[in-house]
């Protein structure tokens, strides 16, 4: 085959905090043309540059030259001090205003580069930093812990969203099928038999109240497992007994 002949990859850049392996593993189980990765801290960038064929980015201002799909919304999040006192919260309680009071916040933000560059000062313990939690969970080390905060509690933090971008020039066949995939359309499906992200893709961020609702009802569910499980105990052991009882009887009638 010449390189003429060769079938161009799709380029995919995407911005960190982001995990398309999902995605990417399913383009190379349907699809004959191959995919090129491109994480990236400005994937757009790479779009308006051409560098990039689609990038998964963070918000971003509207461009009429770009189609845009929403994908899911990102919980915001606080980084802190392996050390600090929230390492004692649990992992899925939203951090408040009153848990943080006297705290020095150092900075407040949305680019990777410098969440990257700050991370190892809120590991020194000076203080902590907002951000979205997707993007801590994948650029914060062994001296840091990520927690999800309050809409209230990082006010100054703008909230923001996973989008799958790509130029209207490029809008062919190929790129298609990767909004499809994107988007959660089975092999072979139209363009119009869905219109959601992928489900298994979309985070769900659940309210303080929902939360607590939601433990309630694991911790209902395990105390009614384990009073069947002792229920179905002492029956099994009745039976037991029975089986014993009509043995003996059995020996007595061949006597």
């Amino acid at each position: 085959m010449s390189e003429a002949e060769q079938v161009q990859p799709l380029r995919v850049a995407f911005v960190p905090g982001v995990v398309p392996t999902k995605w990417f593993r399913r383009w190379n189980d349907r699809m004959d043309v191959p995919l090129s990765e491109i994480p990236h801290d400005d994937p757009a960038q790479l779009i308006a540059t051409g560098e990039a064929d689609m990038a998964l980015v963070r918000t971003h201002a509207v461009d009429s030259e770009l189609h845009e799909v929403t994908l899911y919304d990102e919980a915001r999040g606080i980084a802190t001090a392996k050390d600090h006192v929230l390492s004692v919260t649990a992992e899925f309680d939203e951090v408040t205003p009153a848990d943080l009071a006297g705290e020095v916040i150092l900075v407040t933000s949305t680019d990777p580069a410098e969440v990257r560059e700050m991370l190892p000062v809120v590991a020194s313990g000076a203080g902590v930093l907002f951000a979205p939690r997707p993007l801590l969970r994948v650029l914060g080390g062994r001296g840091i812990i990520d927690r999800t905060i309050s809409d209230e509690t990082a006010s100054d933090l703008p909230s923001t969203a996973i989008r799958l971008i790509w130029s209207k020039e490029r809008d062919d066949e190929v790129t298609q099928e990767f909004v499809g995939i994107v988007k959660g359309r089975r092999p072979g499906s139209t363009r119009g038999q869905t219109s959601q992200p992928d489900a298994a893709a979309e985070p769900v961020k659940l309210t303080a109240r929902q939360k607590t609702f939601a433990k309630q009802a694991r911790r209902e569910a395990s105390s009614s497992a384990a009073q069947k499980k002792r229920s179905g105990g002492a029956g099994g052991g009745k039976g037991k007994a029975g089986g014993v009882g009509k043995r003996k009887g059995g020996g007595r009638k061949r006597r």
